[in-house]
């Protein structure tokens, strides 16, 4: 039985069925009643409440394949090894529910979503920051301190003027002191 049937404008529409106790009648129901639809060959359904035809093992086969592809992918790729992409997901998806919140009742609405992105958004980054550190992708305020200490030291040997390497020093500082609070931020 074909679902579609070609009008004169071209357009293809539905085939409908004439009568209500056809056989081939799709199972589906909507707000008026039954489907008018002739159901796809093979399933109880017609194509717009979901009757593909045939359920075939392949797409199963096609699914876990294509799975197992991406989950390779991502096991191959450094970004998997940090969870800041799903922190900032979580942000943004925090900061659109609070925009949306117009009103004090709707904040009580969502104060149990918004309070779960909260603690979700605390646990990822508390994840995050162990998952870094034993990565070795962190440094903790000591050793970036001593490798300043030592680069300013390198700079000693070719700039003799002693302002000159203060205010290198001082740059290198200001350089550091804002990496530290955008870890804190993060």
């Amino acid at each position: 039985m074909t679902d579609f049937v070609q009008e004169d404008d071209g357009a293809p529409r539905v085939k409908r069925v004439d009568r209500p106790d056809h056989p081939d009648r799709c199972s589906g129901v909507t707000s008026k009643g039954q489907c008018w639809v002739y159901k796809t060959p093979g399933a109880d359904y017609c194509v717009m409440h979901g009757g593909s035809g045939k359920k075939l093992p392949s797409d199963d086969l096609y699914r876990l394949t294509k799975y197992k592809s991406r989950l390779k992918e991502m096991k191959d790729s450094k970004a998997a090894l940090s969870l800041r992409n799903e922190i900032g997901i979580l942000r943004i998806t925090l900061e659109e529910i609070l925009n949306k919140c117009q009103s004090a009742v709707d904040l009580m609405i969502h104060s149990s979503k918004i309070s779960r992105l909260v603690q979700d958004i605390g646990k990822l980054v508390i994840d995050s920051k162990k998952l870094e550190s034993g990565l070795g992708q962190l440094l903790d305020r000591q050793v970036v301190l001593a490798l300043a200490a030592d680069i300013v030291d390198v700079v000693a040997e070719v700039v003799d003027n002693p302002d000159q390497l203060a205010a290198i020093a001082k740059g290198i500082e200001a350089v550091i002191e804002r990496m530290m609070l955008s870890v804190q931020e993060s």
